[in-house]
């Protein structure tokens, strides 16, 4: 293969994802569309968008190294980290159920305005 064809891929996909961004942009229609779904998004789903955006940042940027400097005997912090979404996935329910987002939680639990 030459060189060049290595390229082609990836440009491909960037070209792809910027027209798929420009023409969904603009079903959003504010703030919140776009930083919570609009709040329609269901547990599973958001449990599983979190799940999959953290673990894979955690494999691929973070994690590798911690191993492999440390040693395999770390691998526990990815299952903790795992476990530890598994248990907000139960307890996300109750904390939309009244608010918004985690910050309208915390600024009703504590001082009772938004920061």
């Amino acid at each position: 293969m030459e060189w060049q064809t290595y390229y082609l891929i990836p440009i491909l996909y960037l070209i792809a994802m910027i027209v798929i961004g420009v023409m969904l942009s603009g079903k959003q229609e504010s703030r919140a569309d776009f930083y919570v779904a609009d709040n329609k998004m269901n547990s599973a789903v958001l449990f599983s968008t979190v799940l999959a955006t953290v673990v894979g940042a955690n494999t691929y940027m973070g994690f590798s190294g911690l191993v492999y400097t440390g040693g395999f005997s770390l691998i526990w912090m990815l299952v903790a980290a795992s476990t530890s979404y598994f248990v907000l996935f139960f307890i996300s329910g109750k904390i939309r159920e009244n608010r918004r987002t985690l910050r309208c939680f915390y600024a009703a639990r504590f001082d009772g305005s938004q920061v």
